[in-house]
């Protein structure tokens, strides 16, 4: 029996897609994670049942499974020496042969340093109006990929050493040229001088990366499109693993602090149409039983004192990103990703174990605003100029706040407020802290 499970985050991010992916690949007997969006920066933290952790950002989140191959498709974004960095730690802790269970969709996008430098110092010139970045590039090479296709560097290309280098020489001037116009008699941030000397003035950037580019095409496969549907012909389970969250989406999250990629199901719908694929597709919202935010942009039910009493060990404040911020859970916002995403199967809640240690449970389960009436959150506009307004607004709303009496009644108000009941509880970090309680689940499950 073939299926196809797509898993996306309903928050701002860090939800808890790494520990579900691995949760449904074990239980499915999963052969391959699907990587469907976003790029390098993702962190998903996965913890076995034995103690080893590591956090996901070029790989599945299933690949501490020998068995289980990763399929990077050709909506993702690829880091190479952060890939190699990644692959060197994974066998250190006991996952063997990363590298060589990766496959790489020819047309997947390479970033280069040339991106990562320039997006650095774009957001450091920001200050405190940074939009968020996660300092690997991503942004500047998606923008590339579309203003600039003609030298985008493919995985394809790393096979034709001679064009990535005329490829990485128009990048390099192109961003040159960005960076001059941008900041031309403005005096550069410590950080970004620093950035800006190191890759555009000192030499041999273009041979190490030429030798990273070689190492991951002797170590990985870089493969043609028709190996994405032979792929889809395989017997068993397949589990696309999303990047980021819904409310961080290019189209749909609070512009500016969004990301330059599509976090919904999106792609995974369109991979699986290419592929035509004839089996079963379940697809998993995640959130978390309270709201996290990582980063720039507004959080309405920010509370000093949950982000003090949860403290996050694998989301600590860095380089470039704000603070981690905690509050009680935005039955509002889930709303509004559900309404987003579209349809739903099932709802992974993550950290029920951290709310029952706190002795109590609210949930958000309206915005006031000040002086008016309540707010919801509107869909259907890509104007980026009205999604500025709607980022205004929520920076000015009050949450409204309610005593949840239970953890059951907390998962009755996620399950009207996705319109999607929840399948998979999770009370803790490991495979064996998660339940599931969906029957379609456990039929699914039970028949591997």
């Amino acid at each position: 029996m073939r299926q196809a499970h797509i898993v996306v985050d309903l928050g701002y991010g860090d939800q808890g897609k790494g520990a579900t992916v691995d949760y449904l690949a074990r239980q499915t007997n999963a052969h391959t994670i699907v990587r469907f969006n976003g790029g390098g920066q993702a962190a998903h933290h996965v913890t076995t049942d034995d103690g080893r952790w590591h956090k996901f950002s070029h790989f599945g989140s299933g690949m501490f499974q020998d068995s289980v191959s990763t399929y990077l498709s050709r909506f993702m974004f690829i880091s190479p020496k952060a890939m190699l960095k990644e692959a060197a730690f994974m066998e250190k802790i006991g996952i063997k042969s990363a590298m060589s269970r990766t496959f790489i969709d020819m047309d997947a996008v390479i970033i280069s340093p040339y991106h990562q430098a320039a997006n650095r110092i774009i957001e450091l010139q920001r200050g405190a109006d940074a939009h968020g970045s996660c300092g690997i590039g991503f942004g500047k090479a998606v923008h590339d990929s579309i203003v600039n296709p003609q030298f985008t560097i493919k995985a394809g290309d790393l096979h034709y050493p001679d064009l990535v280098r005329q490829k990485l020489k128009l990048i390099k001037e192109s961003s040159w040229n960005e960076l001059k116009s941008l900041f031309d008699g403005v005096p550069l941030h410590e950080d970004a001088s620093r950035e800006f000397q190191g890759c555009f003035v000192d030499g041999g950037v273009d041979d190490f990366f030429m030798e990273i580019y070689k190492q991951l095409v002797d170590s990985t496969h870089i493969v043609p499109r028709t190996f994405w549907a032979e792929l889809l012909k395989k017997d068993g389970s397949i589990v696309f693993e999303g990047a980021q969250g819904v409310l961080l989406d290019e189209w749909h999250g609070f512009h500016p602090h969004t990301t330059w990629s599509t976090t919904t199901f999106e792609n995974a719908d369109i991979l699986l149409e290419e592929g035509r694929f004839g089996g079963k597709i379940v697809k998993t919202g995640v959130t978390r039983a309270y709201s996290t935010r990582h980063g720039a942009g507004p959080f309405v039910v920010e509370d000093a004192d949950m982000t003090r009493r949860l403290p996050e060990h694998h989301n600590s404040t860095n380089r470039w990103q704000d603070n981690f911020k905690v509050g009680w859970l935005d039955l509002v916002a889930l709303n509004y990703a559900a309404r987003v995403a579209g349809r739903m199967d099932h709802i992974s809640v993550t950290c029920l174990d951290r709310i029952h240690s706190l002795g109590e449970i609210q949930a958000c389960t309206g915005y006031h605003i000040p002086g008016g009436s309540e707010y919801d959150i509107p869909l259907g506009t890509k104007d980026m100029l009205k999604r500025e307004e709607i980022t205004n607004a929520l920076y000015t709303v009050r949450p409204i706040m309610e005593n949840i009496e239970s953890v059951g009644a907390l998962l009755a108000h996620i399950g009207r407020s996705t319109g999607t009941p929840p399948g998979i509880l999770s009370y803790g970090q490991s495979p064996k802290d998660k339940v599931l309680i969906s029957d379609d689940l456990l039929s699914l499950a039970t028949k591997q």
